[in-house]
This record gives structure tokens, C-alpha cells and sequence, in this order.
């Protein structure tokens, strides 16, 4: 299977901030493929579950909400393709408030595989500097 397709990451990553911001954090995480990996300066946690990627995101979306930034964008996406169903992500997700005003800014980092489905999953996540 070809797929090479940057529409699917781009999807995937649209269904990711329309989850966010409705608040669905089980949404966010189908979007998630298991076993994963979140890497940081701190340490690499290994993702077992979906479950614990929706608990992780639950946390999320309110801290999001309390910081008065509930609706979540990507924006500046770029993608390179690895392999033909592995794509090396990168992307700013905009935080903005309810008016739509951009909030805050965070860059992340991910590598996302293409499933038999036809959907783009993150495996591995990490933050990146300079978002």
C-alpha cells in the first residue's frame, strides 16, 4: 500500500483540533496508535492505550478551557515522508479564544503512520522548540 498522500496527515490533524475543541478527548485519542511513545527533555513515556491517551487529553482540554483557549488549530503544517506510510510531522497548533484571536502557540513534533484504514495515527509525539 502507497500513500505518500500529505491530505491524510492534514486530515488527521484537523480531526485532532475539531476533538480538542469540542472537548472529546476519546476522539483525539482514535486519532492515536498504540504502542506509543511521548518524548521530552524530561524522559520518554511509553503510551499503552487509547484509554490513556484520552485521560492525558481530558486533562488537556480543560487546562486548554481554563486558559481561555478552548478551540484548538494547525496551522503551518509540514510533512515529510519517511516511508510510504510513515510521515514525519510537524506542526503549530494555535490556541484561540472564543472570538477566534490567536492565544498562545505550541509546536509539536510527530511521527504519524498511515494504517491500513487510510488514516494518519501519531505513534511518537514530542514538543518542539519554537512553536
Amino acid at each position: 500500500m502507497t500513500v505518500r498522500d500529505d491530505r491524510v496527515v492534514r486530515d488527521a490533524l484537523e480531526r485532532i483540533g475539531l476533538a480538542l475543541t469540542s472537548g472529546n478527548a476519546g476522539a483525539v485519542a482514535d486519532l492515536w496508535d498504540v504502542p506509543g511513545l511521548v518524548l521530552a527533555d524530561q524522559g520518554v513515556r511509553a503510551i499503552g492505550s487509547r484509554a490513556e491517551v484520552a485521560a492525558f487529553f481530558e486533562q488537556a482540554i480543560h487546562a486548554y478551557r481554563e486558559r481561555g483557549t478552548p478551540r484548538a488549530v494547525p496551522d503551518d503544517v509540514r510533512v515529510t515522508w519517511v516511508t510510504d506510510r510513515i510521515a514525519a510531522v510537524s506542526v503549530d497548533w494555535i490556541g484561540r479564544d472564543a472570538q477566534g484571536g490567536e492565544r498562545e502557540r505550541e509546536g509539536s513534533f510527530y511521527l504519524m503512520r498511515v494504517g491500513d484504514d487510510g488514516v494518519a495515527r501519531v505513534q511518537v509525539a514530542m514538543g518542539r522548540a519554537g512553536g
